[in-house]
């Protein structure tokens, strides 16, 4: 594919499509542990370069500073997730499998939408979609018209299961069409190969109002980040041994 043309797909790449905002302990109750003391302190040149690149491109912030992100869920929420994950790689390694297994462009590609160019969709049809392709059912919040997150639920085997009904989100979701929040930060180009399940063309028919967008107003901070994909941990009676992802 000529430079150019990737240059255009992965601006609206970085867009449209949903990004890894965290894994979160989540307790039985829906109450999320945050701020667990530990000893391990977070700096991003400690992660396997490999590894760091992959984040750098799935788990990417929109607000223009990739290590701000990953200490600050590392810090709220990864120090809690201490002694399943026994080191800070390991947070951020499983939940990026976890990301990639479960991944909601694809399976939103497979329900018949392509993230790319959709613009609005229900709660329900989002949610729809990713029970029908998983098997157990997420959690969608919405905030100011937008839809905000998707949480997937896990359990401390790191196996996909019903989000519990105080997980939160139904509430904050009419039924209603909302729109697909973006982001304005270009992806670069070496993150092509991240996205190549993605693809460029769709079917209008397939896809409720389909088409590019227009750039959002200033200082309309619904709309500056892509949707995010948020994986809770919830917990069970007694963790188990991690599986080999």
């Amino acid at each position: 594919m000529p430079a150019a043309a990737t240059a255009v797909d992965l601006t609206m790449r970085a867009s449209n499509l949903f990004t890894v905002l965290g894994l979160w302990p989540s307790n039985i109750s829906g109450s999320h542990p945050a701020n667990c003391p530990s000893n391990i302190t977070f700096d991003k040149n400690d992660l396997w370069p490999e590894l760091r690149g992959r984040m750098s491109c799935e788990w990417r912030s929109f607000q223009g500073d990739n290590g701000a992100l990953w200490g600050s869920q590392w810090r709220t929420h990864g120090a809690c997730a201490l002694p399943l994950f026994t080191n800070m790689t390991a947070y951020f390694r499983y939940t990026l499998a976890l990301s990639e297994r479960y991944d909601i462009n694809e399976a939103l590609v497979k329900g018949g939408i392509n993230p790319l160019v959709a613009r609005s969709m229900t709660p329900q049809q989002l949610g729809g979609i990713l029970e029908q392709q998983w098997n157990v059912t997420p959690v969608v919040t919405c905030s100011n018209g937008n839809i905000l997150e998707v949480r997937t639920c896990f359990s401390t085997r790191l196996k996909p299961i019903d989000c519990p009904a105080n997980t939160g989100g139904a509430s904050s979701c009419p039924s209603v069409a909302q729109a697909l929040p973006f982001g304005s930060t270009k992806v670069p180009e070496a993150c092509t190969a991240y996205f190549d399940n993605i693809p460029a063309g769709t079917n209008p028919a397939a896809v409720p109002a389909a088409g590019s967008r227009a750039a959002p107003p200033p200082g309309s901070n619904g709309l500056r980040r892509a949707a995010a994909s948020v994986l809770l941990l919830v917990a069970a009676a007694a963790a188990a041994a991690l599986p080999v992802l």
